[in-house]
């Protein structure tokens, strides 16, 4: 049987996969997600809440973290996700494979398949790759809130700048992702700072514990999983999808001239040589913000999450998508 079902309303997605028992998915091999990233984050996060529990602890304020005599390695809880989570998992995601349609704003997992596939992006060619395609592993992360809840990212976790124009622009859906430009423009023009601490697992690193790449103030951080993070901004032209790492794109302080450069190199990948622009690869990230960010609000896969104190690790290869064999 084919069932197609219309969501009605935020979460209706979510709240359906994550009703539904692992004998009754077992029915299906696969799920086609026509929309947009929103979507298809309801559907990642509905099979994901089966296992995923809120934690039981939370993380560290930054001024914990700050004053910390014993290392970033002492303050943090041992470990984001058990094995036996990591396990079950994988044999929830691994059971039914994932096909998203392009329909929304955003669509940069979809655009990152199709580029990969060698495919030009757009709805028929995906539906194309969804009926062809084979099951391919896709990484995701496991993303814990400072309130203790934790989610399953595809794309990308942005604060500051990014987050910003992202999620403060939703008012403007109707235009598209022409929103995204005209945000832009305006955020560009109050250019507000933040100020917080970057932990990073580097990938390069020797050393099994973390590494403080921010102190201080900066523009925005953006921590990204694909190539593409939207169907027309290409984030970074080197990144695979299964690859296994984060990249991560820490903004510093600029003039409003260099940072309109930045923002119209977004597009194409050219932010990456920016001057003010350091970038770096990574296993597992955790920012914490120095000031009070109760009012904020991050962007994680173009949705709103709660700002404040929150980690990421990698799950390499974790779901399953639907593609067609990689174009080198």
């Amino acid at each position: 049987t084919y069932p197609f079902i219309k969501t009605t309303h935020a979460n209706h997605a979510r709240s359906l996969i994550s009703g539904m028992s692992e004998e009754e998915q077992s029915q299906y091999s696969a799920v086609l997600v026509i929309g947009g990233d929103g979507l298809l984050f309801e559907v990642v996060n509905g099979f994901s809440d089966r296992v995923l529990l809120p934690s039981s602890s939370s993380i560290l304020s930054s001024n914990e973290l700050q004053s910390s005599n014993n290392g970033l390695s002492n303050a943090l809880p041992s470990q984001l996700v058990s094995q036996d989570a990591i396990q079950h998992l994988q044999r929830i995601f691994y059971s039914v494979n994932i096909a998203p349609i392009p329909g929304g704003t955003g669509n940069g997992l979809v655009k990152t398949i199709l580029h990969e596939c060698g495919e030009a992006y757009s709805a028929m060619n995906a539906t194309f790759v969804a009926i062809k395609g084979q099951p391919r592993p896709v990484d995701l992360s496991c993303v814990r809130l400072s309130n203790g809840a934790r989610m399953m990212s595809f794309l990308s976790l942005s604060t500051g700048l990014v987050s910003d124009i992202d999620i403060l622009s939703e008012s403007m859906r109707w235009m598209g992702e022409m929103r995204l430009y005209v945000a832009a423009v305006y955020y560009m023009l109050r250019k507000r700072l933040y100020s917080g601490k970057l932990y990073l697992k580097l990938s390069e690193s020797t050393s099994s514990g973390w590494d403080v790449v921010v102190e201080g103030s900066h523009i925005g951080v953006w921590v990204t999983q694909t190539a593409y993070v939207a169907s027309t901004m290409c984030v970074n032209p080197a990144a695979h999808l299964g690859d296994g790492v984060f990249t991560v794109f820490v903004m510093q302080p600029m003039s409003r001239w260099r940072l309109l450069q930045l923002l119209l190199e977004m597009d194409t990948g050219g932010h990456i040589t920016h001057p003010y622009v350091k970038m770096y690869v990574c296993s597992q990230y955790l920012f914490a913000p120095e000031v009070d960010m109760s009012n904020g609000v991050y962007s994680l896969d173009g949705e709103a999450v709660d700002a404040g104190p929150l980690e990421g690790v990698m799950l390499k290869g974790m779901a399953r998508f639907l593609s067609l064999p990689a174009q080198a």
